[in-house]
């Protein structure tokens, strides 16, 4: 279930996108990352379009078993002003040289997971 706040932690440092045996490139932790570390921005909504940000929204991969989450951050008290972004958020303490993990079914008016998926 994706969460709906307000506020946000300091957003994690020291990242990288290297090779990921679920597919292609993933964001790896340089250093260790404790549990409700807000990761980074993965996607942000204008106009009623989301967008996916570089890298966090780009290089994350669905997992069954995540170790970060989906947060909403919204700003705005009106339909016409409303601000909405998506970030990454840890669930779990992660250790360095983990990849970082959510579950895509979380945020289901995102792009979902297909059957053809590696």
């Amino acid at each position: 279930m994706v969460e709906k706040k307000n506020t946000t932690k300091s957003i994690v440092q020291k990242l990288s996108i290297l090779p990921s045996e679920i597919h292609g490139m993933g964001i790896f932790a340089e250093k260790d990352i404790q549990k409700h570390d807000v990761v980074g921005l993965t996607h942000y909504c204008n106009d009623g379009w989301w967008y996916q940000t570089f890298p966090y929204g780009l290089y994350n991969h669905s997992s069954d078993s995540p170790n970060c989450r989906s947060l909403i951050w919204e700003e705005g008290t009106h339909a016409v002003d409303e601000f909405k972004h998506i970030y990454l958020i840890a669930n779990r303490d992660i250790k360095k040289g983990e990849e970082l993990v959510c579950d895509y079914r979380d945020v289901p008016f995102l792009e979902q997971p297909q059957d053809d998926w590696v």
